[in-house]
């Protein structure tokens, strides 16, 4: 009888677990006309023609753009959004941008991320800033964001960075005032120029194999545990 009661209990709990994870696939309606309207007229506002900007710095919460792309389906958005500002809106998670065709720059920069949003696959995306967040590991984003040079999580809670994870596209990378001890060794991209590890707890062994990238040109280290001597090591071997 027990048996039954706790397998009654798991089983609950397992169900209650499936509707959470996906209750917006198994309750999705399609918005109606008067909702897509509305939120059209939003992302109009916010708009600017000229530069191909959206700014939704300050002015925006998740539920208002969850269904992002559904409500610019279809319409001129779809290819004509060339950056997002949505800097500075306390946001927890953001809604997929694979709509977008031609978005390059994303801000999401000084809200409450705890780890990189599920965006979507954005071939063309360049430059994601995700600053002043609450990151704490980095999952592998290397095929969701294939054109990626500049990748910015710098004022976050970053322990350990896995480059593998990481686009080979990335020229510029900014994990400056983390918590970072270790980066994973290998499998850098082979066109870094510029990486920014201040103020971080890394030491002389977890940065061994960046000083040997040829093409990286600009490397902070200050404000870490590293031998003086391997800063003045990279200083004279810094072009």
């Amino acid at each position: 009888m027990k048996l039954k009661v706790l397998f009654g209990v798991v089983l609950f709990l397992w169900l209650g677990a499936i509707v959470f994870v996906y209750k917006d696939s198994l309750f999705h309606t399609e918005l109606t006309p008067t909702e897509k309207s509305a939120f059209l007229e939003f992302i109009s506002g916010a708009y600017d023609v000229k530069n191909h900007h959206l700014d939704l710095h300050k002015k925006v919460a998740y539920d208002q753009i969850s269904r992002f792309c559904e409500g610019i389906k279809d319409t001129h958005y779809m290819y004509n959004i060339w950056s997002i500002d949505a800097s500075e809106n306390a946001l927890t998670k953001f809604p997929s941008l694979e709509c977008l065709w031609n978005l390059k720059e994303l801000n999401l920069s000084y809200n409450s991320f705890t780890r990189i949003p599920q965006l979507g696959k954005i071939p063309s995306l360049s430059v994601l800033n995700l600053n002043k967040n609450m990151i704490g590991w980095i999952e592998a984003i290397s095929w969701l964001f294939q054109a990626l040079t500049h990748l910015s999580i710098a004022y976050n809670k970053l322990s350990i960075i896995d480059f593998s994870f990481l686009p080979k596209s990335l020229s510029e990378c900014e994990f400056q005032h983390n918590d970072l001890m270790d980066i994973k060794n290998g499998n850098f991209p082979i066109n870094l120029v510029s990486l920014k590890l201040e103020y971080n707890k890394l030491n002389d062994s977890s940065i061994e194999d960046i000083l040997t990238l040829k093409k990286l040109s600009f490397l902070t280290l200050s404000d870490n545990q590293i031998n003086q001597a391997t800063v003045l090591k990279w200083n004279q071997i810094s072009r």
